[in-house]
């Protein structure tokens, strides 16, 4: 209960300073003052989740008391995870987190609303990516590349319901006009997943090498518009992972490549002592590494960069 407790605090001392920020810089506070996540709406929330609290709590005993608090820090918290990001754009000079439409689509790194019960963002970008693209995949021809986005997942719909994703229902596009489809050969991702959960993975397109400005439409029903992401960072932004700080891996000895992640894989090759590559996945436990040609334990090569900013591919 303690944990919790201290835990409610804390937020209540963010969510108290948040005047003082938006006073701090006014200008940039107007310019995102839009969508769920504006300066309204959030206190918004708060409000009705404090609202809530007052109303239902209880002063019956102690058990009773603590699920009160814990259900008021789970409210506090799910704007907080919701909306952080907004803050950190907004630190980057990338203020306008955008709506999810073609003329104003949803900022690169930055967790949008679908309506149907999931957030998603752009958070990666690697181009070009001719290098990891499945073997499956034939190569590009001239005048055309591989693209592959980081697209990550938070479930948030109602107990429950699950959220279910996959590759199948996103695009590309770019100044070209071009709408290009998804390559599932390569493409990993494919989620199910439970309330509050989270999930990710890489979807690959075949472009034209002079399209530029990319959009990602994600496909949420029937007769529906798209949702629309940008692709690829605004010019300095700074984003994590790849299109962001690249991951490099160094064999310390020389180990065995792997066709999954796992022993029961079958060699495929081998990574020889000194030898560097950039990481493009990880499996879920982050104990096994993905590089263009193969897998390797992650445990007998060094890794510079954060592993927990990979996709899960595998």
């Amino acid at each position: 209960m303690r944990k919790s407790v201290w835990a409610v605090i804390a937020i209540l001392l963010f969510v108290h300073m948040l005047p003082a920020l938006a006073q701090e810089d006014s200008e940039q506070a107007s310019s995102a003052d839009a969508g769920p996540c504006g300066v309204g709406s959030i206190f918004q929330r708060v409000d009705g989740s404090f609202a809530e609290f007052q109303a239902t709590r209880s002063t019956e005993d102690s058990l009773t008391a603590f699920n009160d608090v814990q259900n008021l820090y789970d409210s506090l918290g799910a704007v907080l995870n919701e909306c952080r990001n907004v803050v950190e754009l907004a630190a980057s000079g990338v203020v306008e987190v955008g709506s999810g439409t073609f003329d104003d689509p949803y900022a690169f790194d930055y967790f949008g609303d679908t309506s149907k019960g999931y957030l998603l963002k752009i958070n990666g970008n690697i181009r070009p990516a001719d290098q990891y693209k499945s073997r499956y995949d034939s190569n590009a021809p001239q005048g055309y590349e591989y693209v592959a986005i980081l697209v990550s997942v938070q479930c948030v719909s109602p107990e429950e319901s699950f959220c279910e994703l996959s590759y199948s229902s996103f695009e590309l596009t770019g100044d070209l006009g071009t709408v290009y489809e998804d390559r599932y050969q390569s493409s990993t991702l494919d989620v199910k997943l439970r309330p509050g959960g989270e999930g990710s993975g890489l979807v690959f397109f075949l472009i034209d090498s002079d399209d530029t400005n990319l959009l990602a439409m994600h496909s949420i029903g029937y007769r529906t518009d798209p949702v629309i992401f940008r692709g690829e960072p605004a010019p300095g932004q700074v984003v994590e992972g790849p299109g962001g700080n690249t991951v490099t891996i160094t064999a310390t000895t020389s180990i065995n490549v792997r066709g999954g992640p796992g022993t029961s894989y079958s060699v495929v090759g081998s990574f020889q002592t000194g030898q560097q590559e950039t990481a493009v996945g990880r499996n879920s436990a982050g104990t096994w590494v993905q590089m263009e040609r193969g897998w390797v334990f992650a445990q007998l090569v060094r890794v510079d960069g954060a592993v927990t900013s990979l996709p899960v591919t595998g």
